[in-house]
């Protein structure tokens, strides 16, 4: 793991090192100052991928808490427009489509953390247990 950690530091590093030199060449800051969060992200992300295979378990407990993190903040953005507009008028309009959007994104996160966190289990027999008679597996 210490290896991804290293990984990750010298992409960013690479990112950083690119904006310099890009901006040493005149090239406007507005279109490049993006290149080191991109090169971040990618780096957090193939983390968290090594994560997720070293453990499963760790890996959707943090999917459960962002799911659960988009959930509130897209029904606090829904209700806190209805203070100005009926109901009917907050969760019927097409300018909330960014929240549904985001309810949909954090329910499927929410699926996807849940079946990490039944996988990440099974090196627990007796919690397995516990999960498998709350969510029993299919017959298939």
């Amino acid at each position: 793991m210490l290896w991804w950690a290293a990984l990750t530091a010298g992409l960013f590093a690479l990112g950083l090192i690119t904006l310099g030199v890009l901006e040493e060449a005149w090239i406007p800051i507005e279109r490049i100052s993006l290149l080191p969060w991109a090169l971040g992200f990618i780096s957090l992300g193939m983390t968290l991928y090594a994560l997720r295979r070293r453990n499963r378990l760790a890996y959707g407990t943090i999917e459960l808490m962002l799911a659960v993190i988009g959930v509130f903040l897209a029904f606090y953005n829904l209700l806190d427009k209805a203070e100005s507009h009926t109901m009917k008028g907050v969760f019927f309009s097409s300018s909330n489509l960014p929240y549904y959007l985001q309810l949909a994104g954090s329910l499927y996160v929410l699926v996807r953390g849940l079946d990490n966190v039944g996988e990440g289990l099974k090196r627990h027999p007796q919690l397995a247990k516990l999960w498998n008679n709350r969510f029993p597996p299919s017959d298939a």
